[in-house]
């Protein structure tokens, strides 16, 4: 939760506390208590989806609300429940999942038994959740994320020396088959020899499914022109999105997709996919082609690259896209909506 977040839902009248991995207390804003209580979280997760006991209401006494920000809320009996859905990956593809997800699904069918409200990040998360639990709409509510500012003079990277003043695509996204990076490094292969300075950057925690990533790294030609940096750091990935010459989402399925709107808040033209919250998200502001489409990612990258006047219509669309995206917005909906759980 970020500190504008957490202002206005102070601002509303409530007091926050989180809970949740043990650095988390190193970022919380002033005014947010950290609550930690040492669960045995796989036990307590598998009890949950088979009978959504034990209830915690011994341990979260004096709450008005209790928010679950990642599917799963605890069952506190007496307290008004809120549970964010991101997206219906482990129903829809759970393929795409690792095993220990594919509860989720289980969890929110029990928390809606409950009474809780289901908040999503985007106006197709919310259809979703409607066709497949079922449960009245005014207890479905969207309310887009925001977007934090990158840094804004990021220190020199260590892979800013790789690169050496090439342009490079980016992609910004955990290495697993469902951000459809099999699709980008085939597309990158289609155009490298057209453009030869051109580098291929890969940015994210290795996940699941790595193996078959790199068996597209296929001619060394290719494949030393991918970069593989792994995780980085918030400085890092602000110099890499600021500086990139395209940025590139093409995710198989999404829910909202927060790094196209950081990308396009600092001025870095997109090519993504038409799909899911994507299209909602980005509007008009990005290049878009079907999932899967290596041609057509492949020309689509190729404008970017040489067309300077798409580029410029691009970069401009997308400043006045991210900028309709704010933390400010999404702490006022956020405490409006605790305040309507609340009340009952």
């Amino acid at each position: 939760m970020s500190e504008s977040v957490s202002a206005h839902v102070r601002a509303a009248g409530f007091m926050i506390s989180l809970r949740g991995h043990a650095q988390l207390h190193r970022a919380l804003p002033k005014g947010v208590d950290y609550l930690n209580l040492a669960l045995p979280a796989r036990p307590l997760l598998a009890s949950w989806q088979r009978w959504y006991q034990p209830d915690l209401r011994w341990l979260l006494r004096g709450y008005d609300v209790v928010h679950g920000t990642n599917f799963v809320v605890p069952p506190v009996k007496g307290t008004a429940t809120v549970v964010t859905v991101h997206d219906l990956t482990p129903l829809l593809y759970p393929h795409f999942c690792r095993p220990e997800v594919l509860g989720f699904p289980t969890l929110v069918r029990h928390a809606i038994s409950a009474g809780a409200i289901v908040h999503t990040p985007s106006e197709f998360v919310r259809a979703q959740v409607l066709d497949y639990f079922g449960i009245e709409p005014s207890r479905v509510v969207a309310i887009a994320h925001g977007v934090t500012p990158l840094v804004s003079n990021p220190s020199l990277p260590a892979i800013a020396r790789q690169l050496d003043g090439r342009p490079y695509i980016l992609a910004v996204s955990t290495l697993e088959p469902r951000k459809g990076l099999v699709y980008l490094v085939r597309a990158f292969e289609r155009i490298a020899s057209r453009h030869p300075d051109v580098r291929l950057v890969l940015t994210g925690q290795p996940g699941w499914g790595m193996d078959e990533l790199l068996a597209e790294f296929r001619g060394p030609a290719v494949a030393e022109r991918i970069l593989l940096p792994g995780y980085v750091s918030d400085q890092e990935r602000s110099w890499l999105l600021r500086n990139a010459h395209v940025f590139a989402y093409p995710s198989l399925y999404e829910g909202f997709g927060l790094p196209l709107l950081e990308a396009m808040s600092v001025g870095t033209p997109v090519v993504t996919t038409n799909i899911g919250a994507i299209c909602e998200v980005v509007a008009e502001a990005a290049m878009m082609v079907p999932p899967r489409a290596v041609e057509e990612l492949a020309q689509a990258l190729e404008v970017l690259i040489d067309e300077s006047e798409t580029r410029a219509v691009m970069i401009e669309r997308g400043y006045a896209r991210a900028a309709q995206f704010s933390w400010k917005t999404n702490g006022e909906q956020m405490a409006a909506l605790y305040a309507r759980a609340a009340q009952g």
